[in-house]
This record gives C-alpha cells, structure tokens and sequence, in this order.
C-alpha cells in the first residue's frame, strides 16, 4: 500500500490527492449551483448584501478551480491511473466552462443594474452626473451618429439601385 508508483509518491499521497481533488470538486460545484441563479437575482442581491459587486462574490469559485488545478496536476504527475486522471481533468474543464458561463451571465446583470441605478440617480438630481453616465451618454451619442451614418449610406445606395434599375429597364424596353 506504500509502494512508490512515480516521481516518489506512495499510494498513500495518491489517496490523498484524491480525496482533495473530490472535496475540491464537491465545493466547486455547491459554489456553483449558488451562484447560478444570481444573475437573475442580482438586484435583490445588491439590495440584500452589503458587498456592492458580485463579482467579488465569485472570486471565491475563481480560487477554488484554481487550487482544484494543481491538485489535478499533482494527481496527474502520480499517474494513479490514467482514466481517473481524464475523468477529473474533465470534470475541471466543465467546471471552467460552467463558471465562465456564470460569471458572463452575472456581469451582465450587473452592468444592467449599475445602469439603471446611474439612470435613476440622473432622473432624481439631474445636477449629480456621475462620470460613467457621462461616458454612457457619450457612447449614445456615438451609437446614433454610427447608426445615422449607416441609414445614410444605405439611402445612397439604395437610391443608387433604383436609378441603375431605371436606367437598365429603360435601355432593354424603349
């Protein structure tokens, strides 16, 4: 049971690496199924929590896929066995995936909230602009100037097919 398998690690270290990559992956995936469902619920969580962001929130699961990433490393260089080691660096691919999923859902919210809360603080004290509703309005204004610019170019050269239309019905049927 002692038995050295590779690069000096004895059954008992495997067995223990193990057990830590399937606590590690246990409070991975509770940590996830928590915040799951955050992005639908981030302004009744920014309301119940003191921590404005999150993000910050999550940084927790962050830490933890990390430490989850070498102990499957160091599960790896024991070469237990070559299945279990596939299946628990599965496993840590699915989580990454989930958690980047999460958190890309969970940002979103979030800018949504801040943007209605810069909305509402403008429309209560129109005097108190804050500097990110002054980069927003700024980027309104680009959006439509973009936006206008493209209606424009698009008449031109609608207009364009129409008189080429024209010209060519004219020339076929005189």
């Amino acid at each position: 049971r002692t038995a050295t398998i590779q690069l000096g690690f004895t059954m008992d270290d495997v067995y223990a690496i193990r057990k830590e990559v399937t606590q590690l992956e246990r409070d991975v995936e509770s940590k996830l199924s928590m915040y799951s469902n955050i992005a639908d619920h981030v302004e009744e969580w920014s309301k119940n929590t003191d921590d404005l962001n999150p993000l910050r929130s999550l940084n927790e699961v962050d830490v933890i896929i990390s430490k989850l990433t070498e102990a499957n490393r160091r599960l790896g260089m024991s070469s237990a066995s070559i299945s279990i080691v596939q299946h628990h660096r599965s496993r840590l691919e699915d989580y990454g995936k989930e958690f980047r999923r999460i958190k890309s859902n969970v940002t979103e919210a979030w800018e949504r909230v801040e943007l209605t809360r810069g909305g509402k603080a403008f429309q209560q004290n129109p005097d108190s602009r804050n500097i990110n509703m002054d980069h927003l309005i700024r980027e309104r204004g680009n959006i439509n100037s973009s936006i206008s610019m493209a209606n424009e170019l698009f008449a031109s050269v609608f207009l364009d097919f129409q008189l080429q239309f024209l010209l060519n019905f004219c020339l076929l049927h005189p």
